[in-house]
């Protein structure tokens, strides 16, 4: 039955999301193009745009937190500061744009693609000392090496994330912020995918005393062992984390002149703002296992005692509906059939992401950083 009212829910958000594409197509069809102005006859009809840009992203924890942290002390480090994802990702995107000579639509699509990957392996120990006895005795003193107290951590994290859009839009900015700015109002369909994973290995050793351990053959005011005890920890955990959606967008861009013309070349500030409703599905599924034990040397019977394991696995698989709103802000430099863009932008995917371990737990997806962008025309 549940999969049933699940299947009908995806059903009604597939005709939600055609109808919005119909609808669009339909506006377009029937809404007269407004005429351009004369000097829009030398104006290139399709333009290209090529370029980069580096985003931190805000997800939340990707892995379970470590169960003995808290047994982790100076000058130890806590292995949950060492397993931490990288917070930048770097990537490409690429744009094709369409207006007809003496129209104010504008038809474009745009592919945006970023990932990040990262490796850490991190190793403290504590400097070796010596181990003091005074014998009870024979007043002499013995020293020994202590050891070390010893925390291992091995963690790897990947994440990608895709957007693409398909929008058609019309240009109000006739005489809004001048007569070279432009001001484009378009609505279309926005397509979005984020997909990450993590793995990671935790050895630790971190507390470590010392006994004084006499062999019963031998003296013991001439002979004795150091004998340690220490507790010994293990941490293993993998995730695997995927959203997929489709739904309606809208945006708004702007692009007034600040300086120059548009017969030799100009300077122009670029805003604009965006908000998309995404249909999908969010996906998790995670696997940890914790152990520990008491070790004692090899003198004593009873060489490692375990005090726990435990190790659960959780996949979960569900409809979501998330919101995304965004922006922008940055300066352009045209001359002729190119332009130079720089800005900074910033896309926030509502509860887009699980960051649950025992249970679900939507965390909000937020990509924003520099960007950078070639741009030239072609046609007339």
């Amino acid at each position: 039955m549940s999969e049933l009212m699940n299947n009908r829910r995806n059903l009604r958000r597939q005709l939600l999301a055609t109808a919005s594409v119909l609808a669009l197509a339909g506006f377009v069809v029937t809404t007269p193009g407004a005429r351009a102005s004369g000097d829009d006859a030398d104006r290139p009809t399709i333009w290209i745009d090529l370029g980069g840009q580096l985003e931190r992203i805000d997800r939340g924890g990707d892995l379970p937190d470590v169960p003995f942290d808290s047994s982790v002390q100076a000058p130890l480090r806590s292995p949950n500061a060492i397993d931490r994802a990288p917070p930048f990702s770097y990537g490409g995107e690429a744009g094709i744009s369409f207006q007809p000579q003496n129209s104010d639509w504008i038809f474009s699509a745009s592919v945006r693609y970023g990932r990040s990957s990262g490796k850490k392996h991190g190793h403290d120990q504590t400097a070796q000392v010596l181990h003091k006895y005074v014998s009870p005795v024979v007043h002499y003193t013995h020293y020994t090496p202590q050891g070390v107290k010893v925390i291992d951590t091995n963690a790897v994290h990947h994440e990608s994330h895709s957007i693409i859009d398909f929008q058609a839009g019309k240009d109000l900015g006739l005489g809004l912020f001048g007569g070279q700015s432009s001001s484009v109002l378009a609505v279309g369909l926005r397509i979005a995918q984020f997909a990450s994973g993590a793995s990671t290995v935790i050895n630790a050793k971190p507390d470590l005393e010392f006994y004084n351990y006499f062999p019963p053959s031998l003296p013991a005011s001439r002979f004795y062992i150091p004998i340690a005890h220490y507790h010994a920890f293990g941490f293993a955990a993998q995730t695997r984390d995927q959203f997929r959606g489709i739904g309606p967008s809208i945006s708004w861009n702007a692009s007034p002149t600040l300086a120059g013309s548009k017969d030799s070349s100009e300077i122009a500030l670029d805003w604009g703002l965006n908000a998309a409703v995404l249909f999908g599905h969010q996906k998790r599924s995670i696997h940890h296992d914790t152990k520990a034990g008491y070790v004692q040397d090899r003198y004593y019977p009873n060489k490692y005692k375990q005090l726990y394991q435990h190790s659960a696995d959780h996949t979960r698989d569900r409809a979501v509906t998330v919101p995304n709103v965004g922006g922008f802000a940055g300066i352009s430099f045209r001359y002729a059939d190119a332009k130079i863009s720089f800005g900074y932008r910033g896309d926030f995917f509502l509860g887009a992401l699980d960051t649950g371990v025992d249970k679900a737990k939507r965390t909000t997806l937020g990509l924003f950083g520099p960007y950078a962008s070639l741009s030239f025309g072609i046609g007339d």
